[in-house]
Formats: structure tokens, C-alpha cells, sequence
């Protein structure tokens, strides 16, 4: 690897080792793209889908956040509460 990178210090002006460096650099980016494109369908199909909770005559924000815990379903908690001191 030393004698080839030696070889084209020696033998191409620097604007072309650039180019030679961004072309190399763009055809990892698309490989790595390409592979994170290529297994993200079978991340999104193995994900646990969020259902809508059962239709009862209870239709409060309690009630659904008691039902949400009750399965391993992912949830949101929302907090009207600051973090940051007034």
C-alpha cells in the first residue's frame, strides 16, 4: 500500500489526486448508503407496529396510558412539566 500511494505522489499533480480522493471517497459513501438502503426494509419490517388502543367507552388520556402499560407496546409519555427552572 506504501509503494502505490508513493507511486501516485509521485506520478499525478495534486488536482488529481484530489479528484482520485473524492471519487474513492463518493463510491464508499454509496456503497455504505447503498447497504444501510438495502437492510432497512427488514429493520422496519421486524419493528413491533404501534396499535390503536381498544375502542372502550373510557376514551381519556388516563385510560389509554393504564391500557399502554399493561402491554409491551412502544409508548409516549408526555409530561407538562418544564426541566428548565422559571
Amino acid at each position: 500500500m506504501r509503494n502505490y500511494i508513493e507511486h501516485i505522489k509521485n506520478n499525478n499533480s495534486p488536482h488529481e489526486r484530489r479528484l482520485y480522493a473524492m471519487r474513492i471517497a463518493g463510491a464508499l459513501t454509496a456503497a455504505l448508503f447503498a447497504v444501510w438502503l438495502g437492510t432497512l426494509g427488514v429493520r422496519l419490517a421486524s419493528q413491533n407496529v404501534a396499535q390503536s388502543p381498544d375502542q372502550s367507552s373510557d376514551t381519556s388520556l388516563t385510560a389509554a396510558a393504564a391500557a399502554s402499560q399493561t402491554t409491551n407496546e412502544p409508548r409516549l409519555d408526555v409530561s407538562n412539566e418544564s426541566v428548565y427552572g422559571n
